[in-house]
């Protein structure tokens, strides 16, 4: 994933939940919000590695397509 990737999911985001990601991956609330904000363009890439590591592991597996029964 790319940082501008990471950017615009973290900009569809509510604060509440871009905060809620920022906790878990153990970064400022105020990074974050620097982030959504577009403020941030470079961010450190240790804070990119953790935002990446804690929405992978939110990330909802996909489901198969189902297979009706005829």
């Amino acid at each position: 994933m790319k940082f501008h990737e990471l950017q615009s999911l973290i900009q569809g985001m509510t604060r509440k939940e871009a905060n809620e990601i920022a906790d878990s991956a153990g970064i400022g609330q105020t990074t974050i919000a620097h982030i959504r904000k577009g403020r941030t363009g470079n961010p450190r890439i240790e804070t990119v590695e953790k935002l990446i590591a804690v929405l992978n592991s939110r990330r909802k597996p996909r489901k198969s397509p189902s297979k009706e029964a005829a």
